[in-house]
C-alpha cells in the first residue's frame, strides 16, 4: 500500500477521463453518506458506478487516494460556495464576522459527506498534495475581516488570530454536525460566534484598538 496518498493518482486530461473521475467521486460521496468513509471499498464504488475495479485503480492508486480526492473536491466546492457568498459581505460591517461563520456552517451542512471525509483526511492525509485546505479558503476570508477590524495588527498577531479562528470554526462545526438536536446546534453556532468575537476583541486590545 502506498504510504503517501495522492502519489499514485493519475491526473485526467481528456474530457472522457475527467467525466469518468467525476462519476467515480460522485459515487464515493454517495457511498460515504450511506456507509461512512472508513467502510468504503473499491468494490462498492465499482458496483455503484458500473466501472471495473481496474478502471478505478487507473485513476486512483488506492482506497485512500480515492477518499482524499473526494475530500479535496468537496472542500473545493465548499470554498467556492463560501467565497461567492462572502463577496457580498461588507468586511467593515460589525456583523460580518457572524455572517461569515453562518456561511461556513450552512455550506458544510449542504455537503452531507463533509464530516466523514474531513475526519478520514485528517487521519490519513500524510502530506499536502493539493492546494485545497480548509485553512486556505476560510483562513484568507478570516484574515480579511480581522485586518479590516484591526488596521494596525502585526503580521504575527494576524496569523495567530487567523489560526485560532479557523480552529474554532472547523472544530465546532464538526461538533455541530454530529449533533441532531437543533437547540444544541444553535448553541454551538452561537459559541462559534462568541469565541471568534472574543478572539477579535483580545487582538484589538493587544494592538491598541480597543473600544
Amino acid at each position: 500500500m502506498n504510504p503517501n496518498p495522492g502519489e499514485n493518482r493519475r491526473k485526467p486530461l481528456q474530457k472522457r477521463s475527467i467525466e469518468t473521475v467525476e462519476s467515480i467521486l460522485d459515487a464515493v460521496e454517495r457511498l460515504v453518506v450511506m456507509h461512512g468513509a472508513e467502510a468504503l471499498t473499491t468494490t462498492q464504488v465499482a458496483e455503484e458506478t458500473g466501472f471495473s475495479v481496474g478502471t478505478i485503480y487507473r485513476y486512483f492508486g488506492n482506497r485512500s487516494d480515492l477518499l482524499i480526492a473526494a475530500h479535496d473536491r468537496m472542500l473545493g466546492r465548499l470554498a467556492a460556495g463560501i467565497t461567492e457568498a462572502a463577496a457580498q459581505l461588507d468586511i467593515l460591517d460589525g456583523g460580518s464576522m457572524e455572517k461569515l461563520i453562518r456561511l461556513f456552517v450552512k455550506n458544510a451542512r449542504q455537503n452531507p459527506g463533509y464530516l466523514s471525509l474531513l475526519n478520514f483526511a485528517y487521519l490519513h492525509k500524510t502530506y499536502r498534495h493539493t492546494d485545497v485546505e480548509a485553512d486556505d479558503f476560510i483562513g484568507d476570508l478570516v484574515s480579511l475581516f480581522v485586518a479590516a477590524s484591526v488596521p494596525n495588527i502585526s503580521p504575527t498577531n494576524l496569523q495567530i488570530t487567523r489560526t485560532v479562528m479557523v480552529n474554532i470554526l472547523t472544530i465546532l462545526t464538526n461538533v455541530l454536525l454530529l449533533e441532531e438536536d437543533t437547540a444544541m446546534q444553535d448553541r454551538y453556532l452561537q459559541e462559534m460566534v462568541d469565541h471568534c468575537k472574543f478572539a477579535l476583541e483580545r487582538v484589538k486590545e493587544t494592538s491598541g484598538n480597543a473600544g
